[in-house]
């Protein structure tokens, strides 16, 4: 899902930017459409589709609503055009809804992940409880760090560009 939403707005990037964005609105389209008309079926392809499909639908909490902020957060610094971003960001919405996600559930369950779990995503502590306090990033306060290796790691993986546009705004 990460993909699909850094691929949509990295494509409004270059100059096929449109193209890249009608091909994704329109699978994305088709992907909600899928999963939509997914029902069970008694034979073997159909076990396998409705396996997939509760796959999709347990892998999502983690990767929909950050998605989500990305195309957010896009719109706010200026890389997609209002039009594209309400139209991306609603078959976005769709998609989730098909999931069975809600916007305002999965905003409020990773605000909380983002307190209590590691930024850094190869961190142990990313996916569980340290068990201790975390530290928050000095230059948003948003992400929280188990310790200065992973706060040095996630720096220089690209935090660094997403902090400091704030720090410098």
């Amino acid at each position: 899902m990460d993909v699909i939403a850094r691929i949509a707005i990295e494509g409004a990037k270059t100059s096929i930017g449109e193209d890249i964005l009608q091909r994704v609105c329109r699978d994305l389209q088709k992907l909600t459409s899928i999963v939509r008309g997914a029902r069970q079926e008694s034979s073997p392809r159909g076990l396998r589709f409705a396996r997939f499909i509760a796959e999709c639908k347990a892998h999502a909490p983690s990767e929909w609503q950050p998605s989500l902020s990305l195309f957010d957060t896009a719109i706010q610094r200026g890389v997609l055009n209002k039009s594209i971003h309400h139209y991306l960001r609603q078959l976005w919405v769709d998609f989730g809804a098909a999931l069975g996600l809600k916007e305002d559930e999965e905003r409020a369950r990773l605000a909380h992940q983002m307190r209590v779990h590691c930024a850094w995503p190869t961190c142990v502590y990313h996916t569980s409880e340290p068990g201790r306090a975390l530290a928050s990033c000095k230059g948003c306060g948003q992400v929280r760090y188990c310790g200065k290796v992973c706060q040095t790691d996630h720096w220089k993986a690209g935090h660094k560009q997403e902090c400091g546009n704030r720090l410098k705004d």
